[in-house]
Formats: C-alpha cells, structure tokens, sequence
C-alpha cells in the first residue's frame, strides 16, 4: 500500500501509471478462495483511500486482471512421465501448454495420443495449413480458418459445448464468435486458439489442462488458471473517469483491444525527455564552511551530479536500474578527488519525502534527505554537507 501512496506525486512527472497487485493471485495459488478473496478487499480498501485523495477526482482508472482463477482444490498433472511414455526421445522441450518436437517428429500422431489420455483434456495440431484440431478422450474438434473467418466443427463429444449455440458449419469473424459464446463456458476460445497456434513461438503440440487440474510444477494447488474455461479466461473492467465514458454501454470486449481499439488516447510509447534537474546550496557543517550540489538529468533514467565544497569535489553518472513507485536503484561511475570509483546509490520515496543513500567507492557512504516544500523548491539534508535549500528547474 506504501506504492499506492506515491500515486497523487508521481502523476506530476508521469501521464500514465501501471500499477500490479501481484498478491491476489499468488495467495489464490497457495491457500485458495478465501485468502483470494481477502486480497482483493485489502487491495479494493487501499484503492479506495487513493481515489478519496486530493487530485484524484479527475484521474482516469482502468482496473481488469491478465487472467481469472479456477478454485481447487486442484488436480497436479505431471507431464514429464506422460511425454516419456507417449513421445519418448523426440522431446525437444516442454513448457506448458507448448510441446516442441524434434524435426522430424510426427507431431499429428503424438497429438492423438497425447490428447487420447484422459489426463491431457485438449491436444492442439495443425492437420492442414488452416485446420487445427483438437483431440480429447471422446473426439476431436476442427477449427477451420478463412480470412480472418473462423469456422468450429465437433465429432464424438463436444468438449466447449457449443453444440447448443448454433455455430456449427459457420464461418465467424473473432467479434462474431465473442457475441456467440460469450455467455458460455468457453467465450471466444475459437478465434483465441487459433490465433495463438498460428505464433511462431507455439510449440508443435499445445496441451490443454481445464480446470480443475493445473500442472505439477504450478505454485499451490489450491487455485489455477491453465485451461481454457471462462473462470480462467474471463475477467472483469472496471473504468472510471471522463476519457472512459464512452464505453459506460459496452458489455463486454477483447482484452487486449481494451487501448488500441478503445483506449487509444492512451500513449504507452510515449517517453519522458528526462527527470527534472536541482541545484543545492548547503551551509556549515563540520569543516565545510559551504558547499554546493547540481544535479542533471539528460535523459531520462539517467542522472549526472557534482558535489563542490570549499575543501574537496566529487562526481557521479550513474544509470536508475530499477524504477519502482517506491524505490530506484542506481549504478555508475563517480571521481572522488581525482580518483575514479564505482557509484551506487539506492533512492526511496514517500509523498513529499525523499531518501538517497549513495556509496561512492568502497569508503565513502553518504544519506540526503530531501522534504518538497513547494513543487520548485526542498528543504536538504547532506550527511557531510548539512542542510541546504534546492531548487528544481
């Protein structure tokens, strides 16, 4: 919740802030839907004190999940017995759902077996140039694909059943196949699956596992999100703000259209120049009777600053390695007194206080803290040079 903090202070220098809730879905692995549940009213309350901030009224906020979660208790199926007994030598490599095969290797045939066994619910093959098929225990499914147009045909059991949504023997552009099985356990899986056989990267097989079972090598076993089922797959939008009015009516959308179709003011590309550059002047302190520090940024993420006292002068650029809404850490090179060295400095931020610890060389550990009085100017604190006023420009 400390990240949450910085929010209202960044949007000073930033357009756009992503921020992740990592802990939802790793406690909903680990211990299932309570805990689930109890991270996402945790993070609905820390969310809400944010939006109830000065400045936060007019800011516009996008909330969705990358993906759902199946609760288990959970099935583990583990896959490397299973490709030694079906597959054998002409593993490539593995990592789920993709199944990469030496060349050579008759990737249909293994398919067939693979997706015979009743623990592989899916195994997915290209059979044609535009049909894939999917084998299961009791059949198989055919996607045809035509221009964009994709067409779904079961023999035996219908393991999507889409048997009853009449799309059989119709070829349907990706919206069409959204609005039709939106409401069913699999929506969209049609197009999404084709889709994703026709990357570079899939492997010669993609081996599905629908809840509830997830593969051994998956952290917990008390939730998943391996498959294809709509509690793995469907997720909510939330939107407030003025630049999201316009899709207040939309029911429902492709995720990952949701900023180039419908969010395309939104400019992720779109980079910071540099950081805004300070000038210090510090009084007295210890030996020192003034000193001065000047602080640029050419580019952003990078940083170059000189420290000048009335006895000595040191100097640092460094690049920021990591960037987070709370800390940075920086690396680089620094001259002490003639003397090359190497610059590290770790920067953590909260609100209008600010904290760099900065080592120069192997000796010299120095701390400034920085207090915003105003947005041009600080009050300074210099572990060796005192207190001092900055000014930012």
């Amino acid at each position: 919740e400390l990240y949450l903090h910085n929010v209202p202070h960044l949007f000073t220098q930033y357009d756009v802030l992503e921020f992740f809730w990592f802990n939802t879905d790793v406690v909903g692995h680990l211990w299932g839907p309570d805990a689930h549940r109890s991270s996402i009213r945790r993070f609905d309350a820390a969310l809400g004190r944010l939006l109830e901030r000065e400045g936060m009224d007019e800011v516009n906020v996008i909330l969705y999940t990358d993906h759902g979660m199946s609760m288990g208790p959970m099935e583990l199926v583990d896959f490397p017995p299973l490709l030694q007994k079906y597959v054998g030598s002409d593993v490539r490599y593995f990592s789920y759902p993709n199944l990469y095969l030496h060349a050579g290797a008759d990737a249909q045939y293994y398919a067939e077996v693979l997706g015979r066994d009743p623990q592989i619910d899916l195994a997915f093959v290209w059979v044609e140039d535009e049909r894939l098929r999917g084998i299961h225990s009791d059949g198989h499914v055919d996607i045809h694909g035509r221009n964009h147009h994709y067409r779904y045909e079961a023999v035996g059991a219908d393991p999507f059943g889409y048997d009853s949504l009449a799309v059989d023997d119709r070829y349907l552009d990706r919206d069409q196949w959204l609005d039709s099985t939106k409401d069913s356990d699999f929506p969209g899986d049609v197009p999404n699956i084709y889709k994703y056989m026709t990357n570079s990267f899939t492997g010669d097989i993609v081996l599905v596992l629908n809840p509830f079972k997830i593969p051994e090598s998956s952290i917990g076993s008390q939730g998943g999100h391996a498959g294809l089922h709509a509690t793995d797959l469907l997720v909510p939008v939330l939107l407030r703000g003025p630049a999201t009015d316009h899709l207040r009516d939309l029911e429902y959308l492709w995720l990952h259209e949701l900023y180039s179709v419908h969010l395309p003011m939104i400019d992720f590309s779109n980079r910071s120049t540099g950081e805004p550059n300070q000038a210090a002047v510090f009084g007295p302190w210890q030996e020192s009777s003034w000193s001065m520090r000047l602080q640029l940024s050419p580019a952003y993420r990078w940083q170059w600053g000189v420290e000048l006292g009335s006895q000595d002068y040191q100097g640092w650029f460094a690049f920021d390695v990591y960037s987070s809404f709370l800390i940075r850490l920086w690396t680089g090179l620094a001259v002490v007194d003639h003397d090359f060295a190497w610059y590290r400095a770790v920067e953590a931020s909260l609100g209008h206080l600010n904290m760099k610890v900065q080592r120069l060389g192997s000796e010299q550990v120095q701390a400034v803290v920085t207090v915003e009085l105003s947005p041009q100017w600080n009050m300074v604190f210099h572990s060796q040079r005192g207190l001092g006023l900055q000014v930012r420009f």
